[in-house]
């Protein structure tokens, strides 16, 4: 899992701050909390000022880039410009933009796409991420996700260790964890 970059909050403070002053002055409302995820996409401010009325405080969150609803997801399109710089912190991108295959606003001032991302995902880093990922919950619980083998499809077979214990490893003509004669793994 890439390093997310953290969000400035003072940042998006002054961005929602210009944009209620914006608001003020044109005498148009300034109510961020019902904002659309076009009308937040359309205006920084307006996506920052949804952020701060939206704030939750965790550690695992961050704003997104283009709507400002709070994630813990990443720019796809950073793959893309990971390539040349392998320290790279990727941009928070919200799960709604990434279905909708949206990058960052820098990839997008880069010339880089969602698709031209998931190319360099899959080659370049796609073996750094097979095998083992750690997932980890706000509340501090941990589980394993492992890949234990794959179908006649290029289609992965999944399973799930507990309490930070990988998966046991099933050949890829082995069974499936769940499945009949498959080994318990609680």
């Amino acid at each position: 899992m890439p390093e997310i970059t953290p969000t400035d909050l003072a940042q998006l403070g002054q961005l929602a701050s210009d944009w209620v002053d914006r608001g003020r002055r044109l005498g148009f409302p300034t109510r961020p909390a019902g904002l659309s995820v076009a009308e937040r996409r359309a205006d920084p401010g307006e996506a920052a000022a949804f952020s701060l009325v939206t704030f939750t405080n965790s550690e695992f969150l961050e704003a997104c880039d283009r709507c400002g609803l709070w994630t813990a997801s990443w720019c796809e399109g950073c793959y893309s410009r990971a390539v040349r710089d392998r320290d790279l912190e990727f941009t928070p991108i919200c799960t709604i933009c990434d279905q909708e295959k949206l990058v960052c606003t820098a990839c997008q001032a880069d010339g880089k796409s969602w698709q031209d991302g998931h190319l360099a995902y899959t080659a370049h880093f796609a073996e750094e991420a097979a095998g083992q990922v750690l997932i980890e919950t706000p509340t501090g619980g941990t589980g394993i996700f492992t890949v234990v083998g794959f179908s006649g499809s290029a289609t992965p077979r999944t399973g799930t260790g507990g309490a930070g214990a990988p998966a046991e490893q099933a050949s890829s003509s082995g069974p499936i964890p769940g499945e009949p004669g498959s080994p318990d793994l609680c």
